[in-house]
């Protein structure tokens, strides 16, 4: 579904929100990618907000992964933080600015997050939270938020109980979810944010 301008302008204002809870050098918040909801990236990524990052999800496939060095190239000249989830071999390739880190790569990210300039790690309680602090993670991002469309979504936190998490943790937090132009900028109001379909589909 395409939600046009309306959508746009939230998703704009959410971002001027959200700076207020961020350090310089992190995104207002992260387009992640998905092949079967974003199959084309390419084609996203240049109408995207300023101060929106990019993270390549590309879960193995091969197609996928041949988009690392073109995201890379234009988020470059775009001025965009871009990470690749969970393949720091192809962050270093291509020179992304560093890497998503699912939490069950925790191990793995303690001994190679250091050569890269941003991290970030994914949570899904106050516990992993914890966790992506003690590997001194430069953010985090917590799910899922809302009801949401991934196959691998749990129970809903909650915008009351995102808040908390976000206001307990001592790295920044962006949530993820369920996020569109309906409830981008309540949770812009207490951290960073990130969407998959929400979104590619406010800038169509």
């Amino acid at each position: 579904m395409k939600h046009g301008p309306e959508a746009n302008r939230k998703f704009r204002n959410a971002v001027r929100l959200a700076r207020c809870h961020l350090p310089d050098g992190l995104p207002s918040g992260f387009f992640l990618t998905d092949p079967t909801r974003t199959p084309d990236p390419l084609q996203t990524v240049p109408r995207l907000p300023e101060s929106i990052g990019v993270i390549l999800r590309h879960f193995g496939q091969q197609e996928q992964i041949a988009l690392a060095g073109p995201l890379a190239g234009l988020c470059r000249e775009q001025a965009r933080c871009f990470l690749v989830a969970a393949d720091p071999v192809t962050a270093h390739r291509v020179g992304a600015d560093g890497v998503h880190w699912p939490a069950r790569l925790a191990g793995t990210a303690r001994k190679a997050s250091h050569h890269f300039a941003i991290n970030t790690m994914s949570a899904h309680s106050l516990e992993e939270c914890r966790a992506a602090e003690r590997l001194c993670m430069d953010g985090l991002i917590l799910s899922p938020v809302f009801p949401s469309e991934s196959p691998s979504a749990g129970q809903p936190l909650g915008i009351m109980r995102f808040s908390a998490y976000a206001s307990a943790c001592r790295v920044p937090v962006y949530g993820l979810g369920g996020i569109d132009h309906t409830n981008v900028e309540r949770v812009a109001s207490f951290g960073g944010f990130a969407s998959v379909s929400g979104l590619a589909e406010s800038v169509v």
